[in-house]
Protein backbone atom coordinates (compact mmCIF):
# COMPACT_ATOMS: atom_id res chain seq x y z
CA UNK A 1 0.00 0.00 0.00
CA UNK A 2 1.20 3.57 -0.24
CA UNK A 3 1.75 6.58 1.26
CA UNK A 4 -0.91 8.02 -0.25
CA UNK A 5 -3.26 5.02 0.10
CA UNK A 6 -2.95 4.72 3.66
CA UNK A 7 -3.58 8.43 3.83
CA UNK A 8 -6.92 7.94 2.73
CA UNK A 9 -8.04 4.83 4.23
CA UNK A 10 -7.29 6.55 7.30
CA UNK A 11 -9.05 9.90 7.13
CA UNK A 12 -12.14 7.56 5.94
CA UNK A 13 -12.13 5.07 8.55
CA UNK A 14 -12.12 8.25 10.87
CA UNK A 15 -14.84 9.87 9.13
CA UNK A 16 -16.46 7.56 7.08
CA UNK A 17 -19.23 9.07 4.62
CA UNK A 18 -18.24 12.66 5.63
CA UNK A 19 -15.71 12.49 3.31
CA UNK A 20 -17.18 13.51 0.31
CA UNK A 21 -14.63 12.41 -1.64
CA UNK A 22 -11.43 11.67 -1.72
CA UNK A 23 -9.07 10.54 -4.67
CA UNK A 24 -5.26 10.12 -5.52
CA UNK A 25 -5.06 11.94 -8.14
CA UNK A 26 -1.52 10.86 -8.83
CA UNK A 27 1.41 10.22 -6.99
CA UNK A 28 2.24 12.38 -4.09
CA UNK A 29 -1.09 13.82 -5.33
CA UNK A 30 -4.17 13.84 -2.81
CA UNK A 31 -7.78 15.58 -3.36
CA UNK A 32 -9.82 15.11 -0.34
CA UNK A 33 -13.33 16.65 0.27
CA UNK A 34 -15.57 17.27 3.35
CA UNK A 35 -18.07 19.17 4.10
CA UNK A 36 -17.36 22.76 6.79
CA UNK A 37 -18.96 20.82 9.71
CA UNK A 38 -15.73 18.20 9.95
CA UNK A 39 -13.61 20.69 8.30
CA UNK A 40 -11.28 21.44 11.20
CA UNK A 41 -11.80 18.17 12.61
CA UNK A 42 -9.89 16.37 9.43
CA UNK A 43 -6.96 19.15 9.45
CA UNK A 44 -6.83 18.30 13.44
CA UNK A 45 -6.55 14.34 12.57
CA UNK A 46 -3.96 14.93 9.53
CA UNK A 47 -2.18 16.42 12.14
CA UNK A 48 -1.88 14.64 15.16
CA UNK A 49 -2.77 11.04 13.30
CA UNK A 50 -0.52 11.14 10.55
CA UNK A 51 1.58 14.00 11.26
CA UNK A 52 1.17 16.97 8.81
CA UNK A 53 2.50 20.12 10.17
CA UNK A 54 3.01 22.06 7.16
CA UNK A 55 0.22 24.22 5.29
CA UNK A 56 1.49 25.34 1.95
CA UNK A 57 -0.88 28.12 0.84
CA UNK A 58 -4.98 28.13 1.18
CA UNK A 59 -6.66 28.84 -1.52
CA UNK A 60 -10.51 30.52 -1.82
CA UNK A 61 -12.44 29.42 -4.51
CA UNK A 62 -16.14 30.93 -5.77
CA UNK A 63 -17.34 27.56 -7.27
CA UNK A 64 -20.65 29.86 -8.21
CA UNK A 65 -23.12 27.72 -6.04
CA UNK A 66 -20.73 27.81 -3.19
CA UNK A 67 -17.25 29.01 -1.59
CA UNK A 68 -14.09 26.28 -0.97
CA UNK A 69 -11.69 26.96 1.01
CA UNK A 70 -8.39 24.57 0.22
CA UNK A 71 -5.43 24.25 2.25
CA UNK A 72 -2.95 22.28 0.82
CA UNK A 73 0.00 20.56 2.88
CA UNK A 74 3.07 19.17 2.28
CA UNK A 75 3.64 15.88 3.89
CA UNK A 76 6.77 13.29 2.91
CA UNK A 77 6.82 14.91 -0.93
CA UNK A 78 2.78 14.54 -1.06
CA UNK A 79 0.49 17.04 -1.52
CA UNK A 80 -2.90 17.19 0.28
CA UNK A 81 -5.58 18.80 -0.61
CA UNK A 82 -8.47 19.18 2.03
CA UNK A 83 -11.33 21.26 0.54
CA UNK A 84 -14.05 22.47 2.43
CA UNK A 85 -17.59 23.24 1.15
CA UNK A 86 -18.75 26.54 2.83
CA UNK A 87 -22.21 27.39 1.16
CA UNK A 88 -23.06 30.75 0.17
CA UNK A 89 -25.77 31.34 2.06
CA UNK A 90 -23.98 31.26 5.16
CA UNK A 91 -20.25 31.96 4.34
CA UNK A 92 -18.37 30.78 6.85
CA UNK A 93 -15.72 28.12 8.08
CA UNK A 94 -13.34 27.60 11.38
CA UNK A 95 -10.22 28.84 11.84
CA UNK A 96 -7.25 26.02 11.47
CA UNK A 97 -5.06 28.90 12.84
CA UNK A 98 -4.67 27.49 16.49
CA UNK A 99 -4.13 23.77 14.85
CA UNK A 100 -1.62 24.97 12.10
CA UNK A 101 -0.41 28.56 12.61
CA UNK A 102 0.69 28.97 9.34
CA UNK A 103 -2.42 29.16 8.10
CA UNK A 104 -2.59 32.70 10.11
CA UNK A 105 -2.08 34.66 7.51
CA UNK A 106 -3.87 33.19 4.18
CA UNK A 107 -7.17 32.75 6.18
CA UNK A 108 -6.96 36.53 6.59
CA UNK A 109 -6.56 36.50 2.78
CA UNK A 110 -9.51 34.49 2.35
CA UNK A 111 -11.85 36.25 4.84
CA UNK A 112 -10.40 40.01 2.67
CA UNK A 113 -10.99 38.12 -0.85
CA UNK A 114 -14.56 36.44 -0.76
CA UNK A 115 -16.06 37.47 2.64
CA UNK A 116 -15.86 33.89 4.11
CA UNK A 117 -16.52 34.81 7.75
CA UNK A 118 -13.27 32.22 9.63
CA UNK A 119 -14.60 31.29 12.61
CA UNK A 120 -12.18 31.72 15.52
CA UNK A 121 -9.29 33.66 13.91
CA UNK A 122 -8.27 36.15 15.74
CA UNK A 123 -7.90 38.97 13.42
CA UNK A 124 -9.97 39.53 10.84
CA UNK A 125 -8.11 42.82 9.46
CA UNK A 126 -7.17 44.05 6.23
CA UNK A 127 -4.22 42.66 4.96
CA UNK A 128 -3.84 43.13 1.45
CA UNK A 129 -6.82 45.26 0.67
CA UNK A 130 -6.06 49.30 2.03
CA UNK A 131 -7.75 49.97 4.68
CA UNK A 132 -10.51 52.38 3.51
CA UNK A 133 -11.40 49.61 1.18
CA UNK A 134 -15.69 49.76 1.16
CA UNK A 135 -17.42 47.06 3.55
CA UNK A 136 -18.86 44.23 2.03
CA UNK A 137 -16.75 44.22 -1.19
CA UNK A 138 -15.04 41.20 -2.01
CA UNK A 139 -12.78 41.67 -5.03
CA UNK A 140 -12.50 37.47 -6.11
CA UNK A 141 -16.25 36.51 -6.19
CA UNK A 142 -17.76 36.12 -9.08
CA UNK A 143 -20.61 38.02 -9.14
CA UNK A 144 -18.41 41.39 -8.89
CA UNK A 145 -18.92 43.51 -11.54
CA UNK A 146 -15.25 44.96 -12.38
CA UNK A 147 -16.05 48.10 -13.89
CA UNK A 148 -18.82 48.86 -10.67
CA UNK A 149 -15.78 48.25 -8.09
CA UNK A 150 -13.62 50.31 -9.67
CA UNK A 151 -16.33 53.15 -9.93
CA UNK A 152 -16.57 52.75 -6.31
CA UNK A 153 -13.19 52.67 -5.03
CA UNK A 154 -12.53 55.51 -7.03
CA UNK A 155 -15.18 57.09 -5.69
CA UNK A 156 -14.72 56.26 -2.50
CA UNK A 157 -11.15 58.04 -2.63
CA UNK A 158 -11.86 61.39 -4.53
Amino acid sequence: MTLEEEIVNKLKSQFGDKILEAKIQRARRIFITVDRSIYKDAIRFLKNEIGVTHVSTIAGVDAIERFEVIPLFSYKGIVIALRGLVPKESPSIDTISDVIPGAFFYEKEVHEMFGIDIKGHPDLSHLELPEDWPEGLYPLRKDVDLQELFKQITKERD
